[in-house]
């Protein structure tokens, strides 16, 4: 379980890094999303192992189950919009090619997608968290998970003034950019933070 903790929040990481030499991603995102989609279904499985034999408990496991398939079946699809940028070159949202209505909703649509993932995925930590008697934990991943939601509604929010970008408007579109990678960094910190929960003898699994 630590483990598969720990390999989302690597994989989370290179999703939320963009280093490129030229048009080349040397960390692509299919990667990372791919490590997601791996440990979440890992996670499922074991929730649905251990919530067997107990009627109440396994109700309860059953949600957490299925909140972890559905982040891994979007992970899985956000790999596959990361493979095509591979061939593609980077998106228009990265701010390096002028941005196209098209783009934009390719963009936008990933957003969504990884929006959602991020709020089955850590719905589910949270309900692992407070079966464990881990209340104080679980309150602070579901008020992570709402500050990162809010910050990734307000940047889809923000995609359509893309198109006719005025320069009053870039030093807001960058402060926002900015709160994004915090918010993806606490991302990070919330999964390393479950593994070093479960190695230390915490129940979270």
């Amino acid at each position: 379980m630590a483990g598969s903790f720990r390999m989302i929040s690597w994989g989370l990481l290179l999703v939320a890094l963009d280093v490129r030499i030229g048009s080349f991603d040397v960390l692509p995102d299919v990667v990372g999303y791919l490590m997601i989609a791996f440990s979440l279904h890992g996670l499922k499985l074991d929730e649905e192992r251990e919530g067997r034999g107990d009627a109440a408990h396994e109700q309860r496991s059953r949600k957490t189950s299925r909140g972890y398939g559905l982040a891994g079946t979007l992970a899985v699809i956000l790999g596959l919009l990361a493979l095509g940028e591979l061939f593609t070159g980077p998106s228009s949202l990265d701010g390096n090619v002028p941005p196209s209505l098209g783009g934009l909703i390719v963009g936008g649509v990933g957003m969504l997608l990884r929006l959602f993932m991020v709020d089955a995925s850590l719905t589910s930590l949270e309900r692992q968290l407070r079966d464990r008697a881990l209340a104080d934990q679980a309150a602070s991943v579901a008020q992570r998970r709402v500050l990162y939601l809010g910050v990734q509604w307000l940047m889809l929010l923000a995609l359509p003034f893309r198109l006719n970008l005025r320069d009053s408007w870039e030093l807001p579109l960058l402060l926002l950019v900015a709160a994004m990678l915090v918010v993806d960094l606490l991302l990070f910190f919330i999964w390393r933070k479950a593994a070093h929960t479960v190695e230390s003898g915490g129940r979270t699994a």
